[in-house]
């Protein structure tokens, strides 16, 4: 078979892994920029449906023949022939599956993914939130949030900057519906226009859209909403979405003028950074230290959070492999190279799996998560042209996002919002939360279903 796919088989020669060009049950061809003089034996890793990766081997090699960049190497042993029917055999069938089968039942035949589920959708976005069981679910993890809230109904909030013991609250102001109710009446017309009972005190509100940078308040909207957080002695993040190169001297004149409002109310603001450009210009700006910190931001802070990886790898090795969660704000060199350029903080997201809580103060995001993003909006695209795949630059947005949403089928727990796939995480109340995220140290979280 030519062209194996890499994601099926690769091959092993000491610590380096060698693309597979073909593949028989006598020969293997693999793509090899030194040249070695004698290559003695190959192991190799192959991936199996609902079994995960396999290793094979070493098996010794017989004869070995270079073209180019292409070594083949003749293998005779039974195993190797054994294991090269399996994958061409496992290849063969996904391909004849996905030529033959509609929609997705070839991943049915596979991996057992729930198919005949995928024409069970909702009318609408709010029917979806509202079907009994998310619903419940969504009230319930409320509920837990605010009793654990440490500062009950009916009470005083703390003097603003005194962290509280225990759990914080926050919420996460996407678009201008919400901020701007922050900003005419406080978190109280946030929760009482999002029919959210009870009175938590909510310790820090971010404002903007980390996704779209079309989603991101006017500076006179922004005074009316720093004199609102200094009011009510509630902390404030400003989150910036990614950087467009054409885009990054708005970018820096906007946050240049941000400041500048800062310094004249006499007030601090966190700056949610998701681009690596925008902490450029943080260094660029070494007087904007006076009022603004830094946070790594959710797009910077990658992580697996798919959730088809259970129908994958099947559920023990899909999220349960996952569990360790780590990623490079894991490793010690990282945060410090961070915190020297200015970063104090960063944002995580609930996502299906624990995740290791790394040395900074942490914020969980919950219960949605963001699965995919798309620079140029397939909403916009999906509402100007009726199909989602036009997609193009947009200078003047026309906010569809916050007229309609895209549906996708209910038991993928999964919507399109802005620019972006956002899939909701069930699994909180299984996994022991809140108390099992505090007990790792994190103490705000900050809720963002709306």
């Amino acid at each position: 078979m030519d062209r194996v796919p890499y994601g099926i088989i690769t091959c092993l020669l000491g610590d380096r892994e060698l693309s597979v060009t073909d593949l028989s049950e006598k020969h293997v061809t693999v793509r090899m920029m030194e040249i070695e003089e004698t290559v003695c034996a190959v192991s190799f890793c192959c991936f199996f449906w609902g079994e995960g990766y396999v290793d094979y081997g070493p098996f010794a090699v017989t004869s070995q023949q270079r073209d180019g960049l292409e070594v083949t190497f003749e293998i005779m042993d039974p195993e190797y022939v054994s294991m090269s029917r399996r994958v061409l055999s496992q290849y063969n069938h996904y391909v004849l599956q996905k030529l033959s089968s509609e929609t997705n039942a070839f991943s049915h035949d596979l991996v057992g993914y729930p198919s005949e589920l995928d024409e069970d959708f909702a009318l609408s976005y709010v029917a979806w939130r509202n079907e009994p069981g998310r619903r419940a679910k969504r009230e319930r993890l409320w509920k837990m949030l605010t009793e654990a809230s440490p500062v009950a109904e009916g009470s005083t909030p703390s003097e603003c900057g005194k962290d509280e013991p225990g759990l914080s609250l926050g919420l996460d102001l996407e678009n201008p519906r919400l901020w701007g109710a922050f900003a005419e009446g406080g978190v109280a017309a946030v929760l009482a226009q999002e029919k959210l009972p009870g009175a938590p005190h909510i310790t820090r509100v971010y404002i903007g859209n980390a996704w779209c940078h079309h989603l991101f308040p006017l500076l006179t909207e922004w005074e009316e909403i720093l004199r609102r957080g200094m009011a009510e002695k509630v902390k404030l993040t400003a989150v910036l979405s990614y950087l467009q190169e054409s885009l990054v001297e708005r970018e820096e004149e906007k946050l240049c003028r941000l400041f500048e409002l800062c310094e004249r109310l006499h007030c601090t603001l966190r700056i949610e950074l998701n681009d690596w450009g925008q902490l450029q210009l943080s260094k660029n700006h070494p007087e904007w230290s006076r009022c603004f910190t830094y946070s790594l931001g959710r797009l910077l802070g990658k992580r697996h959070k798919d959730p088809r990886y259970a129908y994958k790898d099947g559920w023990e090795k899909g999220y349960v492999a996952l569990e360790r969660g780590e990623n490079a704000l894991n490793d010690d060199n990282f945060l410090e190279w961070l915190k020297d350029h200015g970063v104090s903080a960063c944002e995580l997201e609930s996502c299906g799996y624990e995740s290791s809580v790394p040395k900074l103060e942490a914020a969980v995001h919950l219960p949605y998560y963001q699965t995919n993003t798309s620079q140029f909006c397939p909403l916009y695209a999906l509402c100007t042209t009726g199909d989602r795949g036009a997609q193009k630059p947009v200078e003047q947005c026309e906010q569809y996002c916050m007229r309609f949403v895209q549906m996708y089928p209910s038991h993928l727990n999964l919507v399109g919002r802005y620019n972006s796939l956002f899939a909701l995480d069930s699994s909180l109340e299984e996994r022991g939360f809140p108390v099992n995220r505090m007990e790792n140290g994190i103490t705000l979280f900050v809720w963002n279903d709306w």
